[in-house]
């Protein structure tokens, strides 16, 4: 019985060691350095979309920078910060990585439905990443999408 328990157990580390390695290539999606190869590539496809999404993503940024500055909210395993740009990247509302990866929904949905469907998905498993990890919470990431695809609509409509 106790052998059966240590086996139940070394698998539960395996996965969860597995899981944790998952998020953390995932979450990587939705980095600035992802970012500006997105938008590297973007400009070599498709200069009207790279401006779009190139300003997408400064406002986007902006955004959720003055909303860290006004609105702190710890990070689900907080971090220490002592300096007020410390104090941006500790904060956890809203989610950048969320927000910067579904400002590509809109944007992909202009194109196609399977480029749309695409981005729809990793934006949730970025999501699920930043979760996953304690990086933020539910609401934290909601909130990003919800700027994400706001401002990303509004540049769109904006540039016509």
């Amino acid at each position: 019985m106790r052998k059966r328990k240590r086996e139940g157990d070394r698998i539960g580390r395996l996965v969860k060691k597995s899981l944790m390695l998952l998020a953390r290539d995932v979450t990587s999606l939705g980095s600035f350095c992802c970012s500006m190869i997105i938008l590297i590539l973007l400009l070599i496809l498709t200069p009207r979309l790279a401006f779009q999404y190139g300003v997408s993503l400064v406002l986007v940024m902006l955004i959720i920078l003055l909303i860290r500055s006004v609105y702190y909210k710890p990070r689900p395993e907080p971090h220490a910060y002592h300096a007020w740009w410390e104090r941006l990247d500790a904060a956890s509302f809203p989610s950048m990585h969320a927000a910067r990866t579904a400002l590509l929904i809109p944007l992909a949905l202009q194109y196609s439905s399977l480029l749309g469907l695409v981005a729809i998905v990793v934006t949730l498993l970025i999501g699920w990443s930043r979760v996953f990890l304690k990086k933020h919470d539910v609401l934290d990431v909601t909130a990003g999408i919800l700027i994400g695809l706001l401002v990303s609509w509004l540049i769109i409509h904006l540039s016509g």
